[in-house]
């Protein structure tokens, strides 16, 4: 696809994407002064017990939060909360505002449905062709066979990485490792909907992540780790945030907004209304978590999109670096109150059994790290240790 062929369409359509963006602007502000910031200190608060909705969780510990969900460790695993099912004292211990989502699903919405009809309303010189029935793609494939029992193969994407050149990238300094991970999936399943490979901006996906969560340009987001770390980092996102931000606001190519990582994230400048346009008319993005009531179940799930060839966006605990002596998870107890975010892209099994799987992800890095940015995790680690996963369809929308 040509440059010219993903830009933003005639002036009048430009325009009120320029007036929707002042307007979600200004109503920021107002849902920047209800939300606040998600209560990153109750991070490693722990509880004998927990019941939310009628199911209790024993031995408790915090592991992270994010505006919406809380994400705990217990007796019997790992399980994510949403904090509008928690009771209101829970809910104002970790920072939760009903008023604040309610205003920004309704931001959203608004924005979408406005989004939607001034798109319709540019004229089109071809017409867009008509989306394969979800049952006919990968993704849905894949979706159909969830909660069934996973047929052990072997998957490897990588060489299908390398051939699109879709290499391994760095984060570096800042912490937006749930950022990489969902552009890498978003990357190879957007070569897949139209032909070829596109590198996409980054950048713009974390100010579009700040921007949903209502954060003001300027303040970064902390959390205070555990003695023995630096006092505060900055709090980086949730996969679920992120996720948010692309079905909200799309993605351009990296060309477009190039990455600038001497430059901190609350720093991020907005972007050109026109940049905006582009990244949200020019794919169709469906986002499905992946679900499960434990993580065996889960993780059947995932390779039943692996099979597919789908790669699988993951949260998970993650050890400390100085326990990575290889870049293969096994045995290592995860950090407290800290997690990253993988792309998985296949698994393979030495013996054939599905207690020896292990799953090769790929990093956010650089190709430095592990074997040319990519790692190993064994499915224990896994069961232990997952948090959630995601899998991403993308659709062209003919632009």
């Amino acid at each position: 696809m040509r440059k010219a062929d993903i830009q933003a369409g005639p002036v009048h359509g430009k325009r009120h994407f320029r007036k929707l963006f002042r307007n979600f602007a200004a109503a920021s502000l107002a849902l920047s002064w209800l939300l606040g910031h998600p209560a990153g200190a109750q991070v490693g608060a722990t509880f004998d017990l927990l019941e939310v909705k009628g199911v209790v969780y024993r031995s408790v510990k915090v592991v992270a939060v994010s505006s919406s969900t809380v994400t705990i460790r217990h007796s019997d695993g790992i399980a994510q909360l949403a904090l509008r099912s928690l009771g209101p004292e829970l809910q104002q211990r970790f920072g939760y505002s009903q008023a604040a989502e309610d205003l920004r699903e309704l931001l959203l919405s608004t924005e979408r449905k406005q989004q939607a009809a001034a798109q319709a309303s540019l004229p089109r010189t071809v017409a867009s062709p008509r989306p394969a029935a979800r049952s006919d793609s990968a993704v849905g494939r894949a979706l159909a066979r969830f909660g069934t029992q996973a047929k052990l193969g072997e998957v490897d994407l990588r060489p299908r990485f390398r051939e699109l050149e879709l290499g391994t990238k760095s984060q570096g300094q800042r912490p937006s490792c749930a950022v990489f991970a969902v552009v890498s999936a978003l990357e190879f399943q957007n070569a897949a909907a139209v032909g070829h490979a596109e590198k996409l901006s980054e950048e713009y996906l974390i100010w579009a992540t700040r921007r949903t969560l209502g954060i003001p340009a300027g303040e970064a987001r902390k959390v205070r780790l555990g003695p023995g770390e630096d006092d505060e980092r900055d709090a980086g996102f949730v996969l679920d945030e992120v996720l948010s931000a692309v079905r909200a606001y799309g993605i351009p190519l990296q060309s477009e907004l190039p990455n600038r990582f001497g430059l901190a994230m609350e720093n991020i400048p907005d972007p050109d209304s026109e940049v905006i346009a582009s990244a949200r008319s020019r794919r169709e993005v469906s986002t499905y978590m992946v679900p499960g009531v434990n993580n065996d179940v889960k993780i059947a799930n995932i390779m039943h999109a692996l099979n597919e060839g789908v790669p699988v966006v993951i949260g998970l605990g993650w050890p400390h670096w100085r326990s990575l002596r290889a870049p293969t998870l096994s045995e290592q107890a995860p950090m407290e109150g800290y997690s990253h975010a993988v792309t998985l892209v296949g698994y393979y099994s030495k013996t054939g059994q599905a207690a020896d799987v292990h799953f090769i992800f790929k990093n956010s890095w650089g190709v430095r790290w592990g074997t040319g940015g990519y790692g190993f995790a064994e499915i224990g680690y896994l069961r232990r240790n997952l948090f959630e996963a995601v899998v991403i369809e993308v659709r062209s929308t003919g632009g």
